[in-house]
């Protein structure tokens, strides 16, 4: 299936890494990345090629689903947040550890009850 969108297009400064081989570093090389948007977004600070739309052509594959691409997208974001959500939680839990081990209850000779202080990680 054929598609045709009327365009804007954008030009931002990008950078890429690249070894120079004489300094023996990566420098910061600038290019120029060229993009599509929607709306001439000008007025809000970017660089636009030209005030005027474009129209572009491009075709959809017939097996394309959105449904199932979007499910898909949806998927891999819940993966993303789940695995964002693990690690904010483990951060957590070790400054959690770190205090409960300064608590660690401690018999009547002085001892921790579960033996050392930094092995005193309850859970």
């Amino acid at each position: 299936m054929k598609v045709t969108q009327k365009v804007w297009i954008r030009a931002e400064e990008k950078y890429e890494m690249k070894w120079n081989e004489e300094t023996n570093k990566h420098d910061h090389v600038p290019y120029i990345w060229f993009s599509t948007h929607e709306l001439d977004m000008t007025d809000s600070g970017w660089t636009m090629v030209s005030r005027e739309p474009i129209e572009i052509t491009f075709d959809i594959p017939d097996t394309f689903n959105f449904n199932e691409n979007a499910i898909e997208a949806l998927r891999q974001e819940e993966k993303n947040l789940i695995a964002e959500f693990e690690a904010r939680r483990t951060q957590l839990q070790a400054r959690l550890n770190r205090y409960l081990a300064i608590a660690a209850p401690k018999t009547d000779n002085g001892m921790d009850i579960l033996g050392a202080v930094d092995d005193y990680i309850p859970f």
